[in-house]
């Protein structure tokens, strides 16, 4: 049996996915293309992969056997076309960068006139989303994370942590007057999915019984809210000042600032287009937050 790459792909994107309409946005083709290739597909092992239901696909134990050896050749073909990556000699092709959507927003538009003037050859694309991305199945080039990662292959540049402090709109401000208490204030929270994060968690804390005036699990939704005078909330002062927001500074915000790394395939590491984007985000971050650290795994 001649089992293809390509043959791989699909399935690995129905497994995860746990749909053929899932699979067949993310490798970009159509559902009717990608029902025919999974049939193909499992005329060719000679077994069916995946039970059909109302709520999507479920793996049978043939799908189960064949997804350890369909892994193994993502991780190769990763591998390989990131050894390959290493032959370019300038910065020149795409380079995708997997990103919160808040830091898509603040942090990547004021790269893109510096990238055309610098490198004219090179091209971001931009994953802005709260979902995991498979850096080994170069699923994106790079990463900004909160968590450091833990696989070999990885590696990682530590980014400033940034500082967290009370944000509002100036008419908003007004409203209230300075040196009013966080239980008075109407606070803009996350929503309840999010509040094991620990600034939502002192939100929790400083509102008291006073209920929220707007939740949200975005970060720019909450964000616009403030901007539109709903209330206060926390984040970083270089998310909030360029945007209109002034600091309630009476408040002491004592939580941990947000700890991000820029993650990296070990083998793009010193690819001339990866290192470029990897100074141009330490040139943007720096001018946002300080200096980075020098820290590095």
């Amino acid at each position: 049996m001649d089992l293809a790459w390509d043959d791989m792909r699909l399935f690995l994107a129905a497994w995860e996915t746990g749909s053929l309409s899932g699979a067949a946005e993310r490798l970009g083709v159509a559902q009717a293309t990608m029902s025919r290739r999974m049939a193909a597909l499992e005329d060719q092992v000679g077994h069916v992969l995946f039970d059909r239901s109302r709520t999507g696909l479920l793996p049978t134990v043939a799908a189960e056997q064949l997804l350890p050896h369909a892994e193994a050749m993502a991780a190769a073909a990763g591998s390989a076309e990131a050894a390959l990556s290493g032959l370019e000699r300038a910065p020149r092709g795409r380079v995708r960068v997997a990103v919160p959507p808040g830091l898509a927003f603040d942090v990547f538009p004021p790269l893109l006139p510096v990238v055309r003037a610098r490198y004219p050859d090179l091209r971001l694309e931009v994953l802005a989303g709260n979902f995991p991305v498979d850096l080994l199945r170069r699923e994106a080039d790079l990463a900004i994370r909160t968590a450091r990662p833990t696989h070999g292959d990885l590696v990682f540049r530590a980014l400033p942590d940034v500082p967290i402090h009370a944000y509002a709109h100036p008419a908003y401000l007004k409203s209230i007057g300075r040196g009013t208490p966080p239980e008075d204030i109407e606070w803009i929270q996350y929503s309840e999915d999010m509040l094991h994060i620990p600034f939502a968690q002192w939100v929790e804390r400083a509102r008291g019984k006073r209920p929220v005036a707007f939740s949200s699990n975005s970060f720019l939704a909450m964000r616009q809210a403030a901007v539109h005078g709903a209330g206060a909330m926390l984040l970083p002062s270089g998310q909030a000042e360029p945007h209109g927001l002034v600091q309630l500074d009476w408040i002491d915000v004592q939580v941990p600032g947000v700890a991000w790394y820029l993650v990296i395939h070990r083998a793009l590491q010193r690819v001339p287009r990866i290192r470029a984007v990897v100074e141009l985000i330490d040139e943007t971050v720096a001018a946002l937050c300080g200096p980075a650290p020098a820290r590095h795994n």
